[in-house]
């Protein structure tokens, strides 16, 4: 049993009997034209729904398949021995019985006439509840259009939205943490480590050289980056995906994921933090207080996409600029472009005076910046709360980024961020 099993296993263990409980959530059939999908659409529906489960099932060592029982259904012994998974049609007679506690709070969008499937889950917390949603809705493309998931996302913004902060992973534990490989990256410029660390100090951002990415993983990021953020296109207009260090691998990206992990243990040890009055969060402590995510983002941006300017992190109203957004500290982007000119565009544009902003709007026409091109191994670290954009890529090659946010996780409140769930 690894410490992530043991982990949820001492967690189900601490569960009361009163927090557990079965949770449901309706998928209704969707409409075609004037009329709902046909009844002969369901043994379509039920097939997908099937696919989706198998999906979730080979994506995750927590679900197990069972082997018996006219509903396909699984357990989760990590959720608890009685803890069951399944679906299964209703009828509209069935609705009406089931129109109780165990049906979501969801509102359904259904025709009281038409047919839905019931995704049930039984003996759990409601948390577990929401995960299960989200791994559903990340294989939802198997049945998304067959069925209406208005249910589901809402369920699922419930459920990320209720979450506390990550504190992060002990950065002392990341592959590279305190290495020659680390060291000498912050020796790769003409300035000494001291001088980057007061940089990055006083403008709040350095520019390094990192290491370069062949054409082949290049390819291999480019095949791997399918699916759109999901924020409006009037934001930004890139492709993203998260990627651990299996995933990295497989895109011939792991020296450049352990690199971006190794960059919080450097820091710190050599950056002089400001005391925030706080205490910090575990695995952090007062001496050492950034931790590591578990994942990086890689994104790709094509010709005429772009980001509008944003930040990773920032004050939040109303506080006098004492409470952040988020626990991010630091972000660090690794850039992947082959022979990547000026004239092509897909600057970063850093506002070097933005850290006191409590939004974006507060940006002048006289504001200063900095565009930083993406050139292949150009590495770039900046205080998470200065506004940046990505220009517009200006030709018709591909603008490929690898992103890491250090944490700073302490006491202080977080008022967290709404995270949107994209159609």
């Amino acid at each position: 049993m690894n410490r992530l099993q043991l982990a949820f296993a001492l967690a189900c263990a601490a569960k009361t009997a009163w927090s557990l409980s079965s949770h449901s959530l309706k998928l209704p059939m969707r409409q075609t034209g004037s009329t709902m999908a046909s009844l002969s659409d369901s043994k379509v529906i039920a097939d997908r729904l099937t696919t989706a489960f198998e999906e979730m099932a080979d994506s995750t060592e927590f679900i197990k398949r069972n082997a018996h029982g006219e509903n396909l259904s699984y357990t989760i012994p990590a959720f608890g021995n009685d803890c069951m998974l399944f679906f299964h049609q209703s009828t509209s007679s069935e609705r009406d019985l089931q129109r109780g506690p165990l049906i979501s709070e969801a509102p359904t969008t259904s025709d009281t006439s038409s047919s839905d499937f019931v995704i049930t889950l039984e003996g759990a917390t409601k948390d577990d509840f929401g995960w299960i949603c989200h791994k559903l809705y990340e294989s939802r493309r198997s049945f998304d259009s067959i069925l209406d998931l208005s249910n589901l996302r809402q369920e699922l913004f419930f459920h990320m939205n209720n979450q506390p902060p990550h504190p992060g992973y002990d950065a002392s534990k990341a592959k590279l943490a305190g290495s020659d490989t680390i060291r000498q990256l912050f020796r790769s410029t003409e300035k000494d480590p001291e001088m980057i660390m007061n940089e990055l100090s006083s403008k709040g951002f350095v520019v390094l050289n990192g290491p370069t990415t062949s054409v082949k993983s290049n390819k291999n990021l480019s095949s791997y980056l399918q699916h759109k953020t999901g924020q409006s296109a009037s934001i930004r207009t890139d492709t993203v995906a998260f990627l651990d260090r299996k995933d990295a691998s497989l895109c011939g990206l792991q020296d450049q994921f352990d690199l971006l992990m190794g960059i919080s243990s450097y820091l710190n040890s050599h950056f002089d933090f400001e005391p925030t009055g706080h205490a910090s969060l575990a695995p952090a402590t007062m001496q050492h207080p950034l931790t590591n995510p578990s994942r990086i983002q890689a994104s790709k941006y094509g010709k005429g996409d772009f980001y509008v300017m944003h930040s990773d992190n920032s004050w939040a109203k109303g506080e006098h600029l004492t409470k952040r957004k988020n626990y991010r500290s630091f972000t660090a982007i690794l850039y992947c472009n082959d022979n990547w000119s000026d004239a092509d565009g897909g600057a970063l544009r850093i506002y070097s005076d933005s850290t006191e902003w409590e939004s974006c709007k507060d940006a002048k026409p006289t504001s200063d910046y900095t565009d930083v091109f993406p050139s292949n191994g150009r590495l770039v670290i900046f205080d998470s709360k200065l506004a940046h954009s990505v220009e517009k890529v200006l030709t018709d090659k591909e603008r490929h980024a690898l992103t890491v946010w250090i944490l700073r996780p302490t006491e202080q409140s977080v008022e967290g961020e709404v995270v949107d769930v994209p159609p």
